[in-house]
């Protein structure tokens, strides 16, 4: 794609995102500019929108989550189009089908990449050029093997399978890693002899896919527990291992179930150690509690279900499909407390809209009710644009709803907060629910 001097590639991913190697690594080696986003700006979509506006970025590389944020910011505000990207990479995670010509309507000279692949083969190891969107089609192709990688979809028996039948995806080529520091079976788990290319290793995905007839790929799921929510992928046992060293706790499944606005969260369900326990109205806030220090925010589940059993097939296995599904109860909420100041009410509005959670208390956590990063950042642009508040990211994710309204109104930037706020509310209460129709955003 021509990458090199006169570009300008945006470095919106994490340093410990596989995607900043080629960000910072690739950028430098092309000749290109990197152009970085300040930290305390990092998940503010508007600051990235200012910021490629500014230095004319040319290129963006990020999984389509990020750029689905940054066109949801954009595109009522022409000021704010980048309209000198040339170059979209997207990887990482399903692509919407709608995103590819959400983003070209705003940046009309944007030529749009699916990558696809594995941090253990290098990062990306398919390509696919975005053109017209079929409307046949379910997701977006996975594409064909890049230059000097190969692409295998296998039956369990190493053998090939034909167009149209799915299988495990195995990649091969320059990009296989050297397999898991440290880890010598996973490595000879993972990292298996090529039958077809003698001396080459390949990969182990655990991704089904299979063939299309015009010779790209096609991802279907996964053939393991393995799953990706908001571009991180999670090994589901990892959380479950946790989770069963909660005393209470006897047996452990966690699955990625689409919430009520559609994005993948967590979901642990746990069983008692004796059926006749009895399942205590808190046990989502006491899990919650006790997996903070034992994992990172995005592999801590956002429900909870506390069950005497668990559903089983009929040869004795457990049921995956055959849970409930969750419901408010099952979040991390406090006691209910009731919001009083005009900021409590003004935000317990924000986060009730937000996470369609119906009475959000003054001791609740926005983590807590089970709101992603993706939906905090949402949170600190509604709170700009409809209350005029500045409010930080990292405050909104850890306190409680009482002590982020009394921090917001301490601060001296938010001092005419308070007449927004209550205009806000005036509005919220001489509105129909028909008028609001559940989304005030």
């Amino acid at each position: 794609y021509d990458v090199g001097p006169g570009d300008k590639v945006f470095n919106v991913s994490s340093l410990s995102f596989d995607m900043s190697a080629y960000d910072v690594f690739g950028t430098l080696a092309a000749g290109a500019t990197i152009v970085m986003v300040d930290d305390q700006f990092k998940l503010d979509p508007r600051h990235w929108a200012k910021a490629m506006v500014k230095h004319g970025v040319t290129v963006w590389h990020s999984a389509p989550a990020l750029l689905e944020l940054l066109v949801h910011n954009v595109e009522e505000e022409p000021e704010f189009w980048p309209s000198e990207t040339r170059l979209v990479l997207l990887g990482g995670d399903w692509i919407p089908l709608t995103l590819p010509d959400r983003f070209r309507r705003v940046a009309p000279k944007a030529h749009v990449v699916s990558m696809g692949g594995a941090t253990e083969v290098s990062m990306d190891s398919t390509i696919y050029d975005v053109g017209e969107i079929q409307d046949d089609w379910k997701s977006i192709p996975y594409g064909e093997p890049m230059a000097n990688q190969r692409s295998y979809i296998l039956d369990p028996d190493l053998r090939p399978l034909p167009i149209g039948v799915p299988g495990e995806l195995h990649l091969g080529g320059v990009g296989v890693g050297r397999g898991y520091n440290n880890r010598p079976e996973l490595t000879a788990e993972k990292f298996i002899p090529n039958p077809f290319v003698e001396g080459e290793r390949l990969y182990k995905t655990g991704d089904l896919a299979r063939w299309c007839d015009d010779a790209n790929l096609e991802l279907v799921g996964r053939v393991d527990f393995q799953v990706k929510v908001r571009g991180f992928r999670i090994e589901l046992g990892e959380i479950e291992t946790q989770i069963r060293t909660f005393p209470w706790v006897h047996e452990c499944v966690v699955q990625a179930q689409g919430d009520r606005t559609g994005e993948k969260q967590l979901v642990a369900y746990v069983r008692p150690i004796r059926e006749s326990d009895p399942i205590p109205a808190d046990l989502p806030l006491q899990l919650r509690s006790y997996l903070q220090p034992l994992l990172p925010d995005y592999m801590i589940p956002v429900a909870f279900v506390g069950s005497p059993a668990f559903p089983l097939t009929p040869n004795g296995k457990i049921n995956r499909r055959g849970f409930p599904e969750p419901t408010e109860a099952h979040l991390a909420k406090a006691d209910f407390d009731p919001p009083v100041t005009v900021f409590e009410r003004a935000f317990a509005a924000v986060w009730s809209d937000l996470l369609r959670v119906e009475a959000v208390g003054r001791n609740d956590t926005f983590a807590g009710l089970g709101g992603s990063s993706l939906q905090a950042v949402e949170a600190v642009n509604q709170f700009r644009t409809l209350l005029g508040l500045q409010v930080s990211l990292e405050h909104l994710f850890d306190q409680p709803l009482s002590a982020l309204a009394t921090l917001v109104g301490d601060d001296p930037a938010n001092a005419a907060g308070d007449e927004m706020a209550s205009m806000y509310l005036e509005f919220l209460e001489q509105s129909s629910p028909s008028d609001l129709n559940g989304s005030i955003s």
